[in-house]
């Protein structure tokens, strides 16, 4: 079957007249699956998808897993894609992307409640915002080596992309039209490449320490 953006590899597989999708992800006990092996006992996504499931959210179901050897069995949802189907049913375009944003508005609302990931206070802050994307003019936004974002462990860096598909982009030729170019849709139209680097916590709490001294030298600005 075909497979996406990752090293993941599909195969349908046919039993007493029923299918199932077998997913195998090469060297699955360390894959990008797993951040740091040792601390999931499975991989993140398969936690995520039991936590939307308890919840009463239709996630496909998995039949059987052996993680350690990079498999899984998952419940087949047949090969149409949402934008397949939209382009030899154009009419239910409306209905559909209303009842998909439905759907993502009512798993997001269902975890809701959930309680802090780990004690102590959380807050969210924007580290960058581009909202007047140029491709003709700036590609690339490095930050300044003194407001460089210090990000603590346990930090989740979470990217907003937009993309204007309609008749008032005048970059867009045709927005009637569907397109499709590389493994993901997503791919026609935005793609964020993040560089970080990685600091042990003695390390960190020095270039804290010094960032803090040097603003107070200013007088509190930057």
């Amino acid at each position: 079957m075909p497979g996406g953006a990752s090293t993941r590899r599909y195969f349908r597989v046919r039993h007493a007249g029923a299918t199932a999708v077998a997913m195998f992800v090469p060297e699955g006990a360390k894959a990008e699956e797993i951040a740091k092996p040792g601390e999931h006992a499975r991989w993140p996504f398969l936690e995520v998808r039991d936590l939307l499931a308890a919840r009463g959210v239709d996630v496909p179901a998995v039949y059987g897993e052996d993680t350690p050897r990079g498999w899984l069995l998952l419940e087949d949802l047949g090969d149409d894609t949402l934008a397949a189907y939209l382009t030899l049913h154009p009419g239910k375009k409306g209905s559909l992307y209303v009842r998909a944003v439905e759907d993502l508005a009512r798993a997001q609302a269902s975890l809701a409640d959930l309680p802090p990931a780990r004690p102590g206070p959380a807050r969210t802050e924007m580290l960058s915002c581009v909202s007047n994307f140029n491709f003709d003019w700036s590609v690339t936004y490095p930050y300044a080596d003194d407001v460089t974002p210090l990000l603590p462990a346990g930090t989740i860096i979470h990217i907003i992309s937009w993309h204007d598909n309609t008749s008032a982009n005048k970059h867009n030729p045709d927005p009637n039209t569907w397109l499709g170019f590389g493994p993901r849709s997503i791919d026609d139209m935005s793609f964020s490449w993040i560089s970080l680097t990685y600091l042990d916590q003695s390390d960190f709490d020095q270039r804290v320490a010094a960032r803090q001294t040097a603003k107070a030298a200013r007088g509190g600005f930057r």
